[in-house]
């Protein structure tokens, strides 16, 4: 378990499979702190077409960006937290 200080305006947080953590993680599309911003500007929605088409249209066998399989599971919640 982590503590996310919550301060002044709030926090916003994702909590996501590590399906999705991958646009961090293994395609390096993102820092951490830049897919929460583009998850809260862009969408859930945006986060999953991104990772499709890496997964699917720029390296489908894995071959640039090794992977146990070409689609893993992509949970994502984006959760806003208030004092």
């Amino acid at each position: 378990m982590v503590d996310v200080p919550v301060h002044g305006g709030g926090a916003t947080a994702l909590l996501c499979s590590d399906g999705v953590a991958d646009l961090v993680a293994l395609y390096k599309l993102y820092d951490p702190a830049t897919l929460i911003q583009r998850a809260a500007t862009a969408g859930l929605n945006a986060l999953i077409t991104e990772l499709r088409h890496y997964e699917r249209a720029l390296d489908p066998d894995g071959l640039k960006f090794p992977r146990y399989k070409q689609s893993d599971d992509a949970t994502a919640i984006l959760l806003r937290l208030e004092a």
